[in-house]
């Protein structure tokens, strides 16, 4: 009497590694070229924290001038330079503020990187404005400057933010520094705050 013998059955590792060193090696090469797939978005909480503080400096800033205004300290025309100086700030951190909520780092480095540069404009400007109070024997160019302000389509618009009808020599001081002074300061924070957050966003994955 013939006895078959029975077939031994392989083990269920060497039936499927095949297909276990195909997953593996596809893997690797996934992540080798593609890792954003499996490394998680960096957090932007913090750029747009700092984007936040400087949209309410400004909005501060330009209510301490419009106050000043309503005391009867007319702007000169380098003060309306520096309030678009402020309102470019505020409104490029206040986009920076939203791509970085939306987790968009390339749009979040634009936004802050132009409301750096738009700090930067008006600190010079603030800088022009504290040369002319330590020179008041010198003009601010108020005559062909503040003609064009006055002649601009937005302070048609605006005219109780825009329109220049001071002189830039004569400036109201807070706590013993004059209103330029104060806002060269403004500037000054402002820069280096979008500077680090700037600094903070990380670059986006090609």
């Amino acid at each position: 009497m013939r006895y078959q013998t029975a077939l031994r059955p392989e083990p269920a590792i060497l039936t499927y590694q095949p297909y276990l060193t195909w997953q593996l090696a596809w893997f690797c090469h996934a992540v080798q070229h593609s890792p954003s797939w499996f490394v998680s978005r960096p957090s932007l909480r913090k750029p747009a924290a700092i984007a936040a503080v400087a949209v309410i400096i400004c909005v501060a800033v330009l209510a301490a001038a419009l106050w000043e205004q309503a005391q009867g300290n007319a702007p000169c025309p380098l003060c309306v330079l520096q309030r678009l100086g402020y309102l470019s700030v505020m409104a490029f951190s206040l986009l920076g503020v939203v791509g970085a909520l939306a987790q968009r780092a390339r749009a979040t480095r634009l936004a802050l990187a132009l409301a750096a540069l738009s700090g930067l404009g008006g600190l010079s400007v603030a800088f022009k404005h504290l040369w002319l109070v330590w020179h008041p024997g010198q003009t601010c160019g108020l005559d062909p400057l503040a003609v064009q302000i006055n002649h601009w389509a937005i302070t048609g618009l605006a005219p109780w933010l825009f329109r220049a009808d001071g002189f830039c020599a004569d400036v109201p001081y807070l706590f013993g520094m004059s209103l330029p002074g104060w806002s060269a300061l403004g500037f000054a924070v402002l820069v280096l705050a979008l500077l680090l957050a700037l600094r903070m966003t990380p670059r986006p994955i090609r």
